[in-house]
């Protein structure tokens, strides 16, 4: 319900303002008074609400054998209210432009005598009034409709201050062939997962949560489709008592409704497929039903998909390959349909191509979306909804079964009290069948290329329009370095150590199209860090020794401790320097810690290539050696001679001695006589 503000924009310059003599104040304000006395005197057109009146109870249908009722309660200075009714509504574009502020509603049929509200008007206090339409509703011979319905509320001389529209539905039974619905309610949080691996929901978010489900356990018939995010579940079950009471409540109701499997995050599936990363679509769907089952204990359906994109041919056959056969595609991401073979809203299921195959979908009808958002009374959201329904079963009444997915959006339009108003409307009404998912695709029938009133032919193909998706740039490659290291950590830790699930999540979550760039680089950047941060200290080597080796084969011990962890560590040890070799390997895969020793002792054989000090690096890792825990340098000092120098060594020797040989030789040979 919009809220009109009557006062004028202030003028003139402040800064400049000089002060009014006595007789310009008293014309001002004299002028106020009478310019405030001809807004409030003044009719309000059809339609206008200023949002200071609100619909407290109202019949949503009537045969015509019972009474028309409205409860409002208003905050205007009203004496009096009536009731004006006017010529039923031909289509829904009339439907839709009687919802909105000032709109021409139509020729009057029948206007009530103003009724005097009971309680006298208190400036800032509601006021009730009940108003009725009892035998005019059949008097004045109203036939099968949607009929606009005034409430004016009247200043003393009879001017409307405030006026409400709403609808009259009347229903003419017998009823053939009426619209199936199929309600899908979402269960979700704003962000329930922090880039951290935190969860943050807020009490205001789980009494929201908590109230849709109690209106669903009220209505247990109702037929409704849960539709749980399974980021929002995994939030619950690492909550407080509050939030663990709602999962179980949850878990209750999922045993009796159909519950549909989500994407874990809410991801468009075109942006991985147009990124070259499709996969990412079947892991998000495989965690989001794992999510789901393992928190509610129950079975999924796993064959629709419920989305805000519908899928170009390519992305489709991804869907299908997941065993996704039905989808919902909102109206205003399709082509439009041609107007003269369809002048009525579409309410039968379509084909979607895929590359491979083909997809049966249902269109998210804007209609109703723009219904639901024209109020927050959710009396009159209640009702306004209804009677948008029945305007579209009355465009083509006792026509063959159509059907509708109805999917609320997120805002303040939609909430419990909205849902618990519809649900009771819809229990008996008989336009409207609500129905599953499964029921919906079953018996209404499909549309058909050559037109509404077609009862043959090929089923119509619509193709989705042309839209842009989110560059992700250089994110897939760098979640899955993310999610790479995860399970480096993991194989240090072991695979199924609880600190792994948060992470896991987090690299889920990060997906989500609803966050921006930096926000995805924040989970990526968290889940580096906070891995770093739990290996941090956790294994430690020595530091700055020396060691000295005499002969070229060597054993040199390395002590690798890990004095305070209370878990196995799998860890690879990895040698290298540039003037040693190892004869059984430069790596070694050890364990430490659990129920292991905290520290082992290991005897590296070592050959030494040449004599002189050179370093030993030394580097403790993950078994895949990608994430490094620790790393330190040992100084080696040599005093073997190698093969080669041994070799050179004697040469060099034999040389001398044979040159000394010569040399004495020469230097002993007898002077010749003179």
């Amino acid at each position: 319900m919009s809220i009109t503000d009557h006062r004028s924009p202030e003028t003139g310059d402040r800064a400049r303002a000089k002060p009014l003599s006595r007789p310009a104040i008293v014309i001002m304000a004299w002028a106020m008074f009478a310019s405030t006395w001809l807004v409030l005197s003044l009719p309000v057109a059809a339609g206008q609400d200023f949002g200071t009146s609100t619909i407290v109870t109202q019949t949503l249908w009537t045969d015509g054998t019972t009474p028309f009722g409205v409860t409002a309660e208003t905050t205007v200075m009203a004496t009096t209210a009536r009731l004006v009714l006017h010529e039923p509504l031909t289509n829904r574009s009339r439907f839709g432009a009687s919802l909105r502020n000032g709109a021409e509603l139509g020729p009057v049929m029948f206007s009530t005598e103003p009724i005097r509200i009971d309680e006298p008007p208190v400036p800032g206090e509601p006021s009730l009034v009940d108003l009725e339409l009892a035998g005019q509703a059949t008097g004045v011979g109203l036939g099968p409709g949607v009929y606009p319905l005034e409430v004016q509320f009247l200043d003393e001389s009879g001017e409307p201050i405030d006026i409400i529209v709403t609808h009259i539905v009347r229903v003419s039974p017998p009823v053939e062939a009426p619209i199936n619905v199929a309600i899908v309610v979402p269960i979700e949080a704003d962000q329930p997962l922090a880039p951290t691996g935190r969860t943050s929901i807020d009490s205001g978010e789980l009494e929201e949560i908590s109230a849709l489900l109690e209106v669903v356990e009220r209505h247990p018939t109702s037929g409704v489709i849960l539709a749980p995010d399974p980021e929002t579940l995994y939030a619950l079950s690492e909550g407080n008592t509050v939030a663990l009471g709602v999962l179980d409540t949850m878990r209750t109701l999922a045993r009796r409704h159909v519950t549909l499997t989500r994407p874990f995050a809410d991801i468009n599936p075109r942006t991985w497929v147009r990124a070259g990363h499709a996969p990412e679509i079947g892991l998000q769907w495989e965690a989001g039903a794992a999510q789901i089952v393992s928190a509610l204990g129950t079975e999924v359906e796993r064959r629709w998909w419920i989305g805000a994109e519908p899928p170009d041919p390519e992305t489709a056959s991804v869907l299908v390959g997941l065993g996704i056969n039905h989808l919902t595609a909102p109206e205003q991401t399709l082509e439009p349909l041609d107007g003269d073979a369809f002048p009525v809203t579409l309410m039968e299921p379509f084909t979607i191509s895929a590359s491979t195959g083909h997809m049966t979908a249902f269109a998210l009808d804007d209609g109703l979306r723009e219904t639901l958002e024209s109020t927050i009374d959710p009396m009159l959201a209640a009702q306004r909804l209804v009677a948008d329904l029945s305007v579209l079963y009355y465009d083509r009444p006792s026509h063959h079964r159509r059907g509708a997915v109805l999917l609320p959006p997120s805002g303040p339009s939609w909430n419990a009290e909205v849902l618990d108003l519809l649900l009771g409307a819809l229990r008996d009404h008989p336009l409207i069948d609500v129905v599953g998912l499964d029921t919906l695709a079953a018996v209404t029938s499909p549309a058909r290329e050559n037109g509404t009133d077609a009862g043959s032919g090929p089923v119509l193909q619509r193709r989705v329009r042309t839209r842009p998706v989110d560059d992700l740039a250089s994110f897939p490659s760098e979640l899955a370095e993310a999610r790479g290291v995860i399970d480096s950590y993991g194989s240090v830790i072991g695979p199924d150590r609880p600190e792994l699930l948060p992470l896991r999540v987090s690299s889920l979550a990060a997906a989500s199209h609803r966050l921006g760039p930096q926000e995805r680089n924040r989970y990526i950047t968290e889940i580096g860090e906070t891995v770093a941060t739990s290996l941090d200290g956790q294994v430690e080597l020595p530091v700055e020794r020396r060691i000295t080796i005499t002969s070229r084969d060597s054993v040199i011990p390395l002590t690798i401790r890990a004095p305070d962890t209370d878990h196995r560590l799998n860890v690879l040890v990895r040698l290298a320097s540039d003037k040693l070799a190892f004869p059984d390997g430069a790596d070694e895969h050890i364990a430490l810690g659990g129920d292991g020793p905290d520290s082992v002792r290991l005897d590296i054989a070592v050959t030494a290539l040449s004599s002189g000090a050179f370093p030993l690096r030394v580097e403790v890792s993950s078994p895949d050696g990608k994430v490094v825990l620790a790393e330190a340098e040992l100084t080696l000092r040599s005093t073997a001679i190698s093969g080669v120098g041994v070799a050179l060594s004697i040469g060099a020797g034999l040389f001398l001695a044979v040159w000394w040989a010569r040399h004495f030789r020469r230097n002993r040979r007898p002077t010749p006589a003179e």
